[in-house]
């Protein structure tokens, strides 16, 4: 599953050992903190996801039911104050609109 949030980009997906736990992967650390402040935060530098955590279902379920009483915007883009993030999800929006027609 590949979450967008107007502060960073995140990969979830069912961790390989541990079968009630997700593990959470970012490009960047910052997003990883932000979310998971008392979570130790993994470092692979040869992977395609640099940095990840893990969870269970139960709490970043709960991650996710925040983030979505939290929206204040009336346009997602333009709540990204990351200038990169943003630009990702620009290029995301365009090939999204050319998969539409």
């Amino acid at each position: 599953m590949w979450i967008c949030f107007n502060d960073g980009f995140v990969s979830v997906v069912k961790d390989k050992l541990n079968i009630d736990e997700l593990v959470i992967r970012s490009r960047r650390k910052e997003i990883l903190e932000k979310l998971f402040p008392d979570n130790k935060i993994t470092t692979l530098m040869v992977s395609d996801y640099k940095y990840r955590t893990y969870c269970s279902k139960e709490n970043w379920s709960k991650i996710l039911v925040d983030r979505v009483s939290d929206i204040g915007y009336t346009n997602f883009k333009d709540s990204t104050t990351d200038h990169d993030l943003h630009e990702l999800y620009a290029d995301m929006w365009t090939l999204h609109y050319q998969y539409q027609k």
